[in-house]
């Protein structure tokens, strides 16, 4: 078994090179989710940004699948993990659908009310509206366990984010429900901005936790 210095050589590698050897493609493709989150947490203590780890984690999951899909296969359902793991997949394809209708709302000239894509837009936003609940759930109920358990940066981290979210995601708010208010060339420009920084904090913070946070959690038994 690989020891965490080699798996965060072998990350640090991963991150630089599109090219492996086939040493280093066999130690990260058989080391545990605990393994690799301590190998990632060891490259964020030593200054790699939680954007370089979002990027990371998407690149080793291309590579050799997510390293968390046992872990929540193997979940009882009623676990308090579960239901976040869950809660990802569905911010995951929302920000991806808010990128989507972004794009086609910036080459528009108009976006009537009773549009297909309106709809599409105020939808989103309704889903949207989920994630700062499923925020504050993870900072009241869970974040506190597991700063007893030595994670207490990858934590700060991961509240800075979700400050980051919330702000940006007033923002959204402000916009959508002064629609009708606002010229449309001003709003779709205000859209692509606010897509533009909500989709990677949002996604780069659920990333991170689930490279570092989650799996270093569950392996305590938590």
């Amino acid at each position: 078994m690989a020891s965490v210095e080699e798996l965060t050589i072998a990350l640090s590698s991963l991150k630089l090179q599109d090219e492996l050897t086939p040493a280093i493609n066999e130690m990260l493709a058989s080391a545990k989710p605990a393994s690799i989150a301590k190998a990632a947490m060891t490259l964020f203590d030593n200054g790699i940004y939680a954007c370089e780890i979002s990027s990371l984690y998407s690149k080793y999951c291309g590579r050799f699948g997510e390293p968390i899909a046992t872990l929540r296969k193997n979940l009882p359902p009623k676990h308090p993990v579960a239901a976040i793991f869950i809660q990802h997949r569905e911010f995951l394809k929302t920000f991806e659908d808010l990128e989507n209708l972004n794009a086609s709302i910036f080459k528009m000239k108009a976006l009537p009310i009773t549009s297909k894509d309106y709809t599409g837009l105020t939808h989103i936003f309704e889903e949207l509206a989920k994630v700062p609940p499923h925020l504050e759930y993870e900072e009241h109920y869970l974040f506190p366990k597991f700063e007893r358990k030595g994670l207490e940066s990858i934590i700060r981290a991961a509240k800075t984010q979700h400050l980051d979210f919330e702000q940006t995601f007033a923002g959204l708010k402000q916009l959508v429900k002064s629609f009708l208010r606002t010229d449309f060339d001003d709003f779709k420009k205000r859209l692509n901005s606010i897509t533009k920084s909500l989709v990677p904090i949002g996604t780069t913070n659920i990333l991170m936790e689930e490279m570092i946070l989650y799996p270093l959690v569950l392996d305590t038994g938590s």
